[in-house]
């Protein structure tokens, strides 16, 4: 929609084409200026013609390729003598209100208008109304062409002036759809790219290569389906930042690296940097890629809700310092800094590597996958082996459940203003060492004083018991252990025999098995009196 009042002067663009006209004054009234074009008409004299020339920039270029020029003014005539000033009138009756008047304008592929849309095209159609609101019936504008068909190949033009070389230069245009191949026609017909090149020649080159191609954008396709979801692809590293720099100015230095790429704007187009380069005195359109589909946001607060950032389609933000050498990334849902590999993985788990390290209170708290520190502090630790070369203990407990309740059996002690360690509990100390030079034996227990405040050894003597009524030799086996038999006795694990009990009405023998020199054993024969 658009509401003007005065002078209206509408431009209507296509693939990246706009008009332009220019005004200069000649005496001439058939031969056109040669200088002196302006954007604005200039004053002419009672001896001067206004002259009008108009043309169609294509981009990257900033003027047309050729002009149209006409002449619109005939000579004024003399200004005559001022008149005497008249007599002030009657004051005029209240006029009648103002009404605004609004400017519509649709488009449409066909001369009649049908159907119309909002989207430039072949026509343009034009509306006025008092309302606001766009007429919806394309009988209500009226159609015009904006661009003819392509006509019929002219004639060989006037052979230009000659140059200071004694050269005439020749502009040499031909089309392309793919750029490869000439269009039909031999190049003649347009197409979706444009080839230029200036020599001294008249006659167009069909030599493809010798054009410099530009494609013009077409009108934009209809959307195509969805493609099939392709296989993930591994982390890249942190690609460079786009860095606006506004519009192009010449003798500037713009760069493609590692850290930044360029983005500049130029005849209302955004393009990107292809390499590091200083800009000349013009545009050089080989030294940028046409950026368009990019919308620079720059602003100091961006509020967004459920906002998904994209960073040119890696789905990734790196922070840190400029020359990326250390920093974070955040992709995937996950957060891992690039030097170290500490990582805050996608599904909320602290993650970190073999050799790296993890500092509290800045000092080192895990490394090389193991707690390191100088102090635990924890109520409840539950370790499966502990293993250390010293340490200090309060209690040790020995527990077990009863009725699903952790009941202490057993403890240790210690008392460090006492000097002391306890004991709660039986304590049982069995079993054989196998000593390498003296074979088997029972456990010993050491020490260098001991003092007993209740009963200390055995509570009565071990013994072994035979009987026979008959003649027998009996074997007591004082520490070796084995299977009891008729002849033969055995002590149990740990309790050595001090006795040895013969019994019965034989003449029995006893035989002491397995003791060592100076051990006393007590033998009692239990006489059989009638």
């Amino acid at each position: 929609m658009i509401v003007a009042r005065g002078q209206i002067t509408i431009s209507v663009t296509k693939d990246g084409q706009y008009p332009v006209q220019e005004f200069a004054k000649s005496t001439s009234s058939t031969v056109a200026p040669t200088s002196g074009w302006a954007k604005t008409p200039p004053a002419c004299s009672t001896t001067e013609y206004l002259w009008m020339r108009t043309g169609v920039v294509i981009p990257p270029a900033t003027s047309p390729a050729s002009w149209t020029t006409v002449r619109i003014g005939a000579i004024n005539g003399a200004t005559g003598a001022k008149g005497d000033k008249g007599d002030t009138g009657p004051t005029g009756s209240q006029g009648i209100p103002g009404t605004s008047q609004f400017f519509h304008v649709k488009y449409s592929a066909n001369a009649n208008g049908n159907p119309m849309s909002d989207t430039p095209n072949t026509y343009i159609g034009t509306a006025v109304t008092t309302s606001a609101t766009a007429p919806t019936s394309y009988t209500s504008y009226k159609w015009v062409q904006l661009k003819g068909a392509q006509g019929v190949k002219g004639d060989q033009g006037i052979q230009g002036p000659t140059g200071a070389n004694g050269q005439t230069s020749y502009l040499h245009i031909k089309y392309s759809d793919n750029g490869t191949s000439f269009t039909a026609n031999n190049g003649e017909t347009p197409g979706a790219y444009i080839g230029q090149y200036v020599d001294f020649t008249a006659t167009d080159s069909t030599v493809f290569s010798k054009y410099v191609w530009t494609k013009v954008k077409g009108d934009k396709g209809d959307q195509g389906d969805k493609g099939e979801q392709g296989e993930k692809g591994e982390t890249g590293l942190p690609g460079s930042l786009l860095r606006p720099r506004g519009e192009w100015k010449a003798n500037t230095n713009y760069v493609n690296n590692t850290q930044y790429r360029d983005t500049i704007i130029y005849n209302g187009n955004t393009y990107s940097c292809r390499a590091d380069h200083n800009s000349g005195s013009s545009f050089d359109v080989t030294k940028w890629t046409l950026f368009n589909d990019f919308v620079n946001v720059a602003t100091q607060l961006l509020v967004a809700q459920n906002a998904t950032i994209d960073i040119l389609g890696t789905s990734g933000l790196f922070v840190g310092n400029l020359s990326k050498t250390q920093g974070w990334l955040i992709t995937g849902g996950s957060i891992k800094h690039n030097v170290t590999g500490l990582a805050l993985t996608a599904d909320g788990k602290l993650s970190l590597p073999a050799t790296g390290a993890m500092l509290v209170g800045n000092k080192t708290f895990i490394t090389d996958g193991k707690i390191v520190t100088d102090f635990i502090d924890v109520k409840t630790l539950e370790v499966e082996k502990l293993n250390g070369a010293t340490g200090t203990f309060k209690r040790l407990q020995g527990t077990k459940l009863v009725n699903n309740k952790e009941v202490v059996m057993c403890e240790i002690g210690f008392s460090p203003t006492e000097g002391k360690m306890y004991f709660e509990g039986d304590m049982q100390h069995q079993g054989v060492f196998n000593d390498p030079i003296e074979g088997s034996r029972s456990y010993r227990f050491y020490t260098a004083d001991l003092w007993c405040r209740g009963q200390f050894g055995h509570q009565q003597m071990t013994s072994l018991s035979f009987s026979s009524n008959s003649t027998c030799d009996f074997f007591a086996h004082i520490y070796n252990y084995g299977t009891d038999t008729f002849y033969h006795k055995y002590g149990k694990a740990g309790q050595p025999i001090d006795c040895v009990f013969l019994e019965g009405s034989g003449n029995n023998v006893a035989y002491i098995c397995d003791s060592p020199r100076r051990k006393m054993v007590t033998v009692v024969v239990v006489p059989v009196i009638p």
